[in-house]
């Protein structure tokens, strides 16, 4: 009987026992100290968290992604993601944790190895990374300045990543200040924004209902929501001038996006800029105008249909709020695409929108003319007009502009086989209204000379102001 008693309470002892580590464990995962502790907080997922952590220290801490795809913007980013005070934190309580997998244990180890060995990879790495980019960024100061420019930026974005990973590194102050100063020599400072605005709202698009005062904005003048009949202009806040991001070329495309379809074709859509718009470090433009003072020649002139686009499809979707989703897409390998969203309601009147639009259509179309005569031969005009008339079409043509100067040779095998020209054929459509049409004419060869034109080819019929017809 008294050995009985001594096993009972020998099974109560180690019952017990086993229930304190168990509640130790629950307690950890839980971020309690003790079980004394009052109240509840939700578990912590270390093996989730170190994992997320060990992904970014490889994009921070592989020679092979300083030199691969992703670049000093990417860089920067993983830098910014990464918390190392945080993460060293974290790390001393995931060591304590009992049974950690064997996956989580390697994690330790990794991130562990990456805060005691990256100064020596700054030194080792990414300091001839860096140097090499200055170099090159001088290399262009004449020759090419918004390339030098983007080697420029791509320096200082690694330089401000180790700042955030390693402040003390030795020799971080020399390469920041290094990379700074080729930015300033080739006139793109990225420090040298319009305003303190610029700097907090930087590589962002920012809405208003007017043209913002650049380097005097007020944040009263910034909207995230719109209502019908109301302007919106945008204005994009670049960390590098519209040279370096764009290159040499004038044309900025722009992806619009409606409740997250995209709405429109990026070849259609752009901002053309002026050449004293380069050296600015933002771009202003215009979504929404005031109808009654917004002048669109100058669209029209360099073919940019996107505050038309836009308007019209504002005046087509639901009656209901929206959002809206703009992205310049700069044309300069690497440069950032700069994103901006608001919200629009449409309950209102939307015929305001289609007048915008309707506005700019008259003027594009009031802005037409007939091509250019590159020939001219009235039998062959005439017998243009008469090879179009008799395929039975709605539009009656009365005369013909050639549009190529010389007719092109069409061989088979070597040998000639018929000859090609194009001309535009000009009439009415069964409404009266002014029209013309490109077509590809044709004569073939008989051994001896060429026969009759007749028509081969035609491209869609276009509308012409009647005063547009002489």
């Amino acid at each position: 009987m008294k050995n009985i008693k001594v096993l009972l309470a020998l099974i109560m002892c180690l019952t017990l026992s086993i229930d304190a580590s168990a509640q130790f464990n629950k307690n950890f995962k839980l971020g309690k100290k003790n079980s004394s502790n009052k109240g509840t907080s939700s578990p912590f997922d270390f093996k989730s968290y170190l994992y997320e952590k060990y992904e970014i220290a490889q994009r921070l801490y592989s020679s092979e992604s300083v030199y691969r795809a992703p670049k000093g913007a990417d860089y920067l980013q993983s830098a910014q993601d990464y918390n190392r005070e945080e993460v060293q934190k974290k790390l001393k309580r995931a060591k304590l944790i009992p049974n950690n997998s064997s996956s989580t244990k390697m994690h330790i180890r990794t991130l562990e190895d990456f805060h005691k060995n990256y100064d020596q990879f700054v030194n080792e790495v990414l300091t001839g990374k860096i140097n090499e980019l200055i170099e090159k960024a001088y290399s262009y100061k004449t020759s090419n300045v918004g390339l030098g420019l983007n080697f420029a930026q791509e320096a200082k974005d690694f330089t401000d990543g180790i700042k955030l990973i390693s402040p003390n590194h030795s020799k971080i102050s020399e390469l920041s200040n290094a990379s700074e100063k080729v930015l300033t020599a080739l006139g793109g400072s990225a420090s040298n924004n319009t305003s303190a605005f610029h700097k907090e709202n930087l590589n962002e698009i920012v809405w208003s209902n007017k043209p913002l005062s650049i380097g005097s904005e007020s944040t009263s003048d910034i909207k995230n929501s719109f209502e019908t009949g109301e302007t919106i202009y945008g204005t994009a806040y670049l960390g590098r001038s519209v040279r370096a991001a764009n290159g040499k070329d004038s044309r900025l495309d722009i992806r619009l996006r409606i409740d997250d379809k995209q709405m429109t074709n990026r070849y259609e859509c752009h901002l053309q800029l002026e050449n004293d718009e380069f050296d600015n470090n933002y771009v202003q433009f215009v979504l929404v105008p005031n109808p009654s003072s917004y002048n669109a020649s100058s669209d029209i002139k360099k073919g940019n249909y996107t505050t038309q686009r836009f308007n019209e499809e504002l005046s087509r979707i639901s009656p209901r709020k929206h959002k809206v989703e703009i992205t310049l897409l700069f044309d300069v390998d690497k440069a950032s695409e700069v994103k901006g969203n608001f919200n629009i309601d449409l309950s209102g009147d939307q015929t305001f929108y289609e007048k915008i639009a309707n506005k700019i259509s008259d003027s594009r179309f009031a802005d037409i003319q007939l091509p250019t005569a590159r020939m001219n031969d009235g039998n062959l005009e005439q017998a243009m007009v008469k090879s179009v008339n008799n395929q039975g079409r709605k539009e009656t043509f009365t005369n013909a502009i050639i549009t190529n100067q010389n007719w092109t040779n069409i061989t088979e095998g070597g040998a000639l086989v018929a000859r090609k020209i194009d001309g535009a054929c000009v009439g009415k459509n069964s409404k009266g209204e002014c029209v013309y049409q490109i077509f590809s004419f044709r004569q073939n060869y008989n051994g001896n000379g060429f026969g009759e034109t007749y028509q081969h080819s035609s491209e869609e019929v276009q509308k012409i102001p009647c005063a547009n017809v002489k």
